[in-house]
């Protein structure tokens, strides 16, 4: 194949087409996204700004098997919403209402007279435990799919942001190999990355990590991003507060900057002038929210990305809480193409 083609499903702001030219000019192939889908107006307009081309706004639902063969894409890629599967959801997995998109790809694969040869999906953690998951699998295999799961986390590639999300990839046969196994991996094989020995443990590389300095902004653009002090006196003590110098911090939701506590770290922008004992005492920290620049860096965006100005701070992060990790999943690209035999 000299030409990869590839469709988006639940593109959001275009993590997967960032990852995917990312992996496409790593390792020497030609390749292009031939379209993309998602419902979420200001997050197709976000994906226009950076790629010249809007998502096709409407329900994967209303995707039928016939239009999805005209496009006869050889990649699939999609991160379906993680709502159902979340471990602070209710976990109802296929039974809420925001899994039939995805239960509806699902059942189109073996209606395709131009089925993908490859498929890529993200999700959260617990994904891997619910029935969605097992319905997935069952309908791959059944299809001839030979299937590679795993649990990733951008520490573990030297990225000081804990984001543990499940990945699956998926080949046809006759297209090479990805080493199909029953386990879940938590490393990419033949990839420059740390492999925890554990699940428990896939978080816990922060020795090995770049400090936070090195994706933060010049102090005089983050001014609109300091944490109101009235929410510091309610809240702070449940933050996560990190100094310029860490080498870790906690996921950023799509709660960021509206809760406080498991929405993302905090900064501290200045030296505690007495014991931090309470909340009062964090205020003399000039505590700050990351901005959303930060937040993309730590999601490997590249620095070409940028947001249209109509898209508010607290939408940035929704968005970006939303989103994945570009370089995380260039890599694991890489190794499906590699695996295959494209280069």
């Amino acid at each position: 194949m000299q030409s990869i083609t590839a469709l988006e499903f639940f593109s959001g702001i275009g993590g997967f087409h960032y990852a995917f030219d990312a992996a496409i000019e790593a390792t020497g192939l030609a390749g292009r996204v031939l379209d993309a889908f998602d419902i979420n107006s200001i997050g197709n307009a976000v994906y226009a700004r950076n790629f010249g081309k809007a998502p096709q706004q409407r329900s994967v639902e209303s995707v039928t098997a016939a239009q999805l063969d005209k496009y006869s894409a050889d990649l699939w890629m999609m991160s379906p919403p993680c709502q159902p599967y979340s471990r602070l959801g209710k976990q109802q997995g296929s039974a809420d209402p925001r899994a039939k998109g995805f239960l509806h790809l699902i059942d189109l694969l073996p209606q395709l007279r131009s089925s993908p040869t490859y498929i890529l999906i993200e999700n959260v953690k617990g994904f891997e435990v619910s029935d969605t998951r097992d319905v997935l699998v069952e309908q791959l295999r059944g299809l001839g799919y030979q299937v590679q799961e795993f649990m990733l986390s951008p520490n573990q590639f030297g990225i000081p942001n804990s984001r543990l999300r499940y990945f699956l990839l998926a080949s046809r046969p006759g297209f090479g190999s990805i080493d199909s196994a029953e386990s879940l991996r938590l490393a990419i094989p033949g990839c420059a990355m740390r492999s925890p020995t554990s699940l428990d443990a896939a978080e816990s590389f922060e020795d090995s990590c770049r400090p936070l300095s090195d994706y933060l902004d010049p102090p005089d653009v983050t001014q609109d991003c300091a944490v109101p002090d009235d929410v510091v006196l309610k809240y702070g003590m449940l933050a996560d507060i990190r100094q310029a110098s860490a080498r870790a911090s906690c996921c950023f939701t799509k709660g960021y900057g509206k809760h406080f506590e498991r929405a993302g770290s905090v900064l501290q922008t200045a030296e505690a002038t007495g014991p931090v004992t309470d909340a009062q005492s964090l205020l003399a920290l000039k505590l700050r929210f990351f901005s959303p620049a930060e937040v993309a860096r730590l999601h490997g965006f590249p620095p070409s990305f940028a947001f249209p100005d109509s898209v508010s701070l607290r939408q940035r992060w929704a968005l970006l809480g939303n989103s994945l990790n570009v370089a995380e999943v260039a890599e694991l690209l890489k190794y499906l193409f590699r695996a295959a035999g494209e280069p």
